[in-house]
């Protein structure tokens, strides 16, 4: 049986919030961006927020350069 909205603890709560996050992200196709990430880490990953954002920009700072790299070669 699962529990009512309204008697979820505060954990269970920012869980579901997450979830939802994370479905709303998907289905309006922001499924690659950083948030999404942020909060798959976070939610997923038992990644502290800060170590999330930290790990989201590098990657972004990776692919950047990846896709600077492939532009140039096509040059």
């Amino acid at each position: 049986m699962t529990k009512d909205n309204y008697d979820l603890t505060k954990e269970e709560t920012y869980h579901r919030t997450l979830v939802d996050v994370i479905r709303f992200l998907d289905s309006n196709k922001h499924s690659d961006t950083k948030t999404r990430r942020i909060v798959d880490m976070v939610l997923n990953h038992d990644a502290s927020y800060g170590r999330a954002i930290w790990v989201a920009n590098k990657e972004a700072e990776v692919l950047e350069s990846l896709k600077k790299d492939r532009k140039e070669k096509r040059v």
